[in-house]
């Protein structure tokens, strides 16, 4: 009996290591940019907005510093456009910047882009504003290019 409790219990933990190690992957990518110059942006399971949406816990664009640093105001992380799920993680393929997608409630409203910021996108990809359109780079990206990155 001892000995079917230990296979059980070893393969339970075996079970929970390998589907915590089971992080979906995301792409982000822009698909078109508005008269107002607000992108929309894709969100798949695959480069290039292949594959399905994602279910995501929220969904935010926050500034950074100089350094790469999730910039604050007030000690509080300076977002300038986060939501959240109205319902039970939906999924997410394409969403507008200000633009609250059908099943998400937005916490923190869409202040506006400025030039020449970087922004990081739910911290999965990095957003430069630039004066004719914008530059989306990867975590991987992004951060090489950072004067100090480790």
């Amino acid at each position: 009996m001892l000995k079917l409790l230990k296979h059980k219990i070893y393969a339970l933990l075996v079970a929970m290591t390998l589907l915590a190690g089971c992080q979906q992957k995301v792409y982000v990518s822009i698909v078109k940019i508005d008269k107002n110059n607000n992108p929309t942006f894709c969100v798949s399971t695959w480069p290039n907005c292949v594959g399905a949406g994602v279910s995501l816990s929220d969904f935010f664009i926050a500034e950074l510093d100089d350094k790469g640093k999730w910039s604050t105001k007030d000690g509080i992380t300076n977002l300038l456009w986060w939501l959240e799920p109205a319902e039970s993680y939906p999924s997410l393929k394409e969403v507008t910047y200000g633009v609250v997608p059908s099943g998400w409630k937005e916490e923190a409203p869409a202040k506006p882009l400025q030039l020449n910021k970087w922004y990081t996108i739910s911290g999965y990809y990095y957003l430069h504003v630039r004066k004719k359109g914008f530059e989306l780079l990867s975590h991987a990206e992004y951060y090489n290019r950072l004067p100090d990155h480790e």
